[in-house]
């Protein structure tokens, strides 16, 4: 009876050091071929940076997209046909932006991905309001980031966002901006600088840019949104360093070179 039992594990552990091999090989095979023609056409389409890149950065680009889509499920929802080549590569796309200069392995805490046809129904929240009244409220998202390994986008904002490149927002860049800045399990506004000293000031530089950017102050080019609390304030100075970079170095140069840092 032991015999067998040994057996049974030895076919066992065989069995699955095969099936990880025979996975690993054709990873392999995958990362070691030829970037698609066909997938450069679709970047170059809706990921307008890709065509100023050099050789070398495109070359980095493509091995985080291709880490990307051979890690991450990608999943259909509200409708949604089917997620298309065009869809998961353009989300890959503005993911291994973020990543592409970064060292270690790529949103390792992340996933799924799930896509809607257009805006979709956020779960129930509540919020007391001044008097002490719980108010629940479902609104329409257009992409959310969970610190349980998903995020979750509208085609149709990010379409919309592809169409108005240029004006700093980025549904794509601003979700995993907050996939980012939850590396430590909580999304409070801290992204994961390697430098102590740089993760300290930025707390103390993105202090004072929040407050200027809740007093109104015309010269802020982050999106309003950003007023909202650290967390948000994070992702939409992403998105603003990445969509438009020179206007947000010349309003924020002490923010515009801590994302460099950062990014790399």
């Amino acid at each position: 009876m032991k015999t067998f039992f040994f057996i049974v594990v030895l076919l066992s552990a065989v069995g699955f050091g095969w099936f990880s091999l025979r996975d690993f090989l054709r990873k392999k095979r995958f990362f070691n071929a030829e970037f698609p023609a066909a997938w450069e056409k679709i970047l170059r389409r809706n990921l307008p940076e890709y065509s100023g890149f050099s050789a070398s950065e495109r070359a980095k680009l493509h091995f985080r997209i291709k880490e990307f889509l051979s890690t991450k499920t990608f999943e259909a929802c509200g409708g949604l046909a089917r997620v298309s080549d065009e869809m998961a590569l353009t989300i890959a796309g503005y993911a291994s932006l973020l990543s592409m200069n970064r060292r270690g392995k790529a949103w390792a805490t992340l996933h799924s991905v799930l896509v809607y046809p257009g805006a979709f129904s956020a779960p129930e929240e509540e919020s007391e309001t001044e008097s002490g009244l719980v108010e629940r409220e479902r609104g329409k998202r257009d992409g959310e980031s969970w610190t349980h390994g998903s995020v979750v986008f509208s085609w149709q904002r990010i379409t919309r966002d592809i169409a108005l490149h240029g004006n700093g927002q980025n549904v794509i860049i601003h979700e995993f901006a907050h996939q980012l800045d939850s590396d430590d399990g909580i999304t409070g506004g801290n992204p994961p600088f390697s430098s102590p000293a740089d993760a300290e000031q930025w707390r103390l530089v993105a202090a004072r840019e929040l407050k200027r950017l809740r007093s109104g102050d015309t010269g802020t080019v982050i999106d309003e949104y950003g007023a909202e609390n650290p967390a948000e304030f994070f992702a939409t100075s992403v998105e603003a360093f990445f969509g438009k970079p020179e206007a947000m170095k010349a309003a924020h140069p002490e923010l515009y070179a801590l994302l460099e840092k950062l990014f790399k």
